[in-house]
């Protein structure tokens, strides 16, 4: 606080109001940095890091930009200031919080108002450690000015509004969330769906496992699900295997039949497109085939995709994320800016966003897996809300199953648990446990 001012109790600020204005910058760009913009400046915040954050998104803006996740990160890199702030991590974390959009005009004037009883606080303690420096006619006439403008502040009806919720407002909260629960996707997994109840949208999940354990199998079982078992639309891009394969995956899938069965019907059966036109979610299931897709493409994508179904997309599938395009920097650097791109997309597509991303190390299907594992950062464990790891079970020579084991070692609901399931090596087939 500096010399003499050490009886000066902690100055006037609202941590709530700051971090909900950055968050809902963060989580909607355009319409949230206007509005807040008006109100308030980058000195108004209380903290250092929200300060710069502020002066980020304001020059980014200014340039031209959007001042979402991706270009403030950046800024922030080139300026050398994002150590400062808490790094790439402490970015992410705003996208955590609920959406405040609507209210951020309420949460800027509260950032404001602190501000200017700062401000009063300062002079007083000013004029009481040194009066003879102020001229009673200017500057007494300017501190009772900063102290009528600081009452009406602290009279605000929204000041403190939310911390300070009713029952009735915390169930009005709830019930929005459920509502937002009901358009979530659940994975078909009894163990696993009882812990995170859904993955809502605007949610990530990402499935961890090596090379080998059987990733796009499992996505793509639970793409079938959904679109079978809930009737929702999903978009599922295919960056490793062609989509020709993946319909053959399907196909075996929906049929219980080896992949050379498929093509040996496709080749003889006249009826065999009108048959997999029949075939439970066909029309809800909509493939990509993009070897470098990006999250712009994936954002253009969907949006293509949703004119072709009249109720939209409901969720999205991503096999697998190390295979998208992300830029000339570092594995670390790529890495970061994915994991960035991939929340927020699921935050402005308002989708659940489903993910695999392949593990580094001794690369072992049996070989359980930790959030130190993830390839190249951690960012992308962080900037999800669940996290799945794939191992499976020692099989005999000549079987023809095995065991996979799901676990859940992230779960932002809280809880983790792990469970089994059965991996038919032929038809790709993975048996739930509620199912025969």
């Amino acid at each position: 606080m500096g010399e003499g001012l050490v009886d000066i109790p902690e100055l006037p600020h609202s941590l709530v109001a700051e971090k909900a204005v950055l968050s809902a910058i963060l989580i909607d760009p355009k319409d949230a940095f206007e509005k807040a913009v008006d109100i308030m400046s980058p000195d108004d915040f209380y903290t250092t890091s929200h300060k710069l954050i502020f002066k980020a998104m304001v020059t980014v803006a200014e340039d031209g930009g959007t001042p979402g996740l991706v270009k403030v990160d950046e800024y922030l890199k080139r300026t050398g200031n994002l150590e400062e702030i808490g790094g790439t991590y402490y970015l992410t974390e705003f996208l955590y919080m609920e959406p405040t959009a609507g209210r951020i005009r309420e949460h800027a004037k509260i950032i404001r108002d602190k501000a200017v009883e700062r401000a009063v606080v300062r002079d007083i303690h000013n004029f009481n450690k040194n009066p003879s420096n102020l001229n009673p006619s200017d500057n007494l006439d300017r501190l009772v000015a900063k102290l009528r403008n600081s009452s009406d502040a602290m009279q605000s009806p929204h000041r403190g509004e939310k911390t300070i919720m009713s029952l009735s407002d915390l169930g009005e909260q709830y019930i929005k969330e459920w509502e937002n629960e009901m358009n979530g996707i659940h994975l078909g997994i009894p163990p696993i769906d009882e812990r995170i109840r859904c993955v809502s949208p605007g949610q990530v999940l990402t499935v961890l496992g090596f090379t080998g354990v059987g990733k796009t199998a499992f996505l793509l079982n639970v793409a079938r699900e959904v679109v079978t078992n809930q009737e929702k639309r999903c978009l599922f891009f295919s960056l490793e295997m062609p989509g020709t394969e993946i319909f053959e995956r399907y196909c075996q899938m929906s049929m219980g039949i080896w992949g050379d069965e498929v093509h040996k019907r496709a080749s003889t059966d006249e009826n065999f497109l009108d048959k997999i036109e029949r075939l439970p979610g066909a029309d809800n299931l909509c493939m990509i085939d993009l070897p470098a897709v990006s999250w712009p493409e994936v954002e253009n994508n969907f949006n293509r995709a949703s004119k072709n179904f009249p109720r939209g997309i409901d969720a999205i599938f991503v096999d697998y994320l190390g295979l998208m395009s992300n830029g000339n920097g570092s594995a670390i650097e790529n890495a970061n800016k994915l994991a960035i791109g991939m929340k927020e997309t699921a935050r402005k597509l308002n989708v659940p966003i489903v993910v695999a991303s392949q593990v580094t190390g001794v690369e072992s299907i049996h070989e359980e897996i930790s959030l130190m594992r993830v390839r190249d950062s951690k960012t992308i464990a962080h900037s999800s809300d669940y996290v799945l790891t794939l191992r499976r079970r020692c099989e005999a020579p000549g079987q023809s199953s095995g065991t996979m084991v799901v676990s859940l070692i992230k779960n932002r609901r809280g809880g983790n648990v792990e469970t089994e399931l059965t991996f038919d090596f032929e038809s790709t087939l993975i048996t739930w446990p509620h199912r025969d």
